[in-house]
């Protein structure tokens, strides 16, 4: 994922309010064909004619409806695709991504770089559009992942590394649906993905205080807190306690409700943040202190 920060993101200058998703406006689509375009003045990509024709597939009209030039067609059909065709499109590019070659002096092609030298290209130049567009995805791997916002992800970044050890299986199973429900496409399942996260944070509750929390979360939660160092700060208690019983009344999360508190992906994306950095916390405060104590 590329590291490069827009000035746009950096200091937030026409920017919409909230990430863009179901609509790719004008501008994105110019950029893309900006980079498309370097991508065949470096050798990434043959030709347009290559480009066009994953452009035509994308977008399902045939050849012989133009008798216009690759670079042209494709320009055509990236202005016309609907807006999930098009991130289908920037996916099927990457598909066809080539290493960098030259011709040698006797007219042979021969490679200058390694593929993965076109394909690290080509995904920092398409993220790199994504974050000064504000669109809602990101680019890893060649496919599309629905993009959290920077505290977000460093937020995420943080638990797997506590969640990386073994003792936690269980609760990076869950967080992991949870992620991996996050990121669908075209649509994020924001219910099962705020399911899911609150079950982590019951698994990891249950496993460093050695007690059942699915019915007595709130009493285990209770008897941590305090004002003292290697205590659960009162008000922090509160804010676990909550969180977890927002599941409870969430709309279709536990139950078929119609009514209670409304989840869509800004509900969603906050409850994966705070369970990370509740499990973070609670991994700081209670098991940091064992593993430092002497023996």
């Amino acid at each position: 994922m590329s590291k490069r920060i827009p000035f746009t993101q950096r200091f937030g200058t026409g920017l919409p309010n909230v990430p863009v998703d179901k609509e790719v406006p004008e501008s994105a689509r110019i950029g893309l064909i900006s980079i498309l375009s370097r991508l065949v003045q470096k050798t990434y990509i043959s030709d347009w004619d290559m480009l066009a024709s994953e452009a035509l597939h994308t977008w399902r009209r045939l050849s012989s409806e133009f008798t216009d030039s690759g670079e042209y067609i494709c320009t055509l059909g990236v202005k016309a695709l609907a807006w999930d065709r098009f991130y289908v499109f920037c996916e099927r590019v990457y598909r066809i991504l080539q290493a960098p070659s030259r011709y040698d002096e006797n007219g042979e092609i021969v490679e200058t770089g390694p593929l993965t030298e076109a394909q690290r290209y080509y995904a920092d130049e398409i993220n790199e559009l994504l974050a000064e567009e504000n669109l809602t995805y990101e680019f890893v791997g060649g496919i599309f992942q629905r993009r959290g916002r920077p505290q977000t992800q460093k937020s995420l970044q943080r638990v797997s590394s506590v969640l990386a050890d073994s003792r936690y299986t269980q609760v990076r199973n869950h967080y992991n649906k949870a992620v991996q429900f996050f990121n669908e496409r075209p649509n994020a399942d924001v219910q099962n993905c705020v399911k899911e996260a609150v079950c982590a944070l019951e698994a990891f509750v249950e496993i460093i205080f050695g007690k059942k929390a699915a019915k007595g979360f709130d009493e285990v939660i209770r008897s941590k807190q305090g004002n003292s160092i290697g205590q659960i700060a009162p008000t922090i208690a509160d804010g676990i306690i909550k969180l977890r019983a927002f599941r409870g009344n969430a709309q279709g999360v536990v139950h078929a409700a119609l009514e209670g508190g409304y989840v869509g992906p800004v509900e969603a994306e906050l409850v994966l943040s705070l369970v990370a950095s509740y499990i973070t916390y609670l991994n700081d405060t209670f098991l940091s202190q064992e593993l430092e104590a002497p023996f």
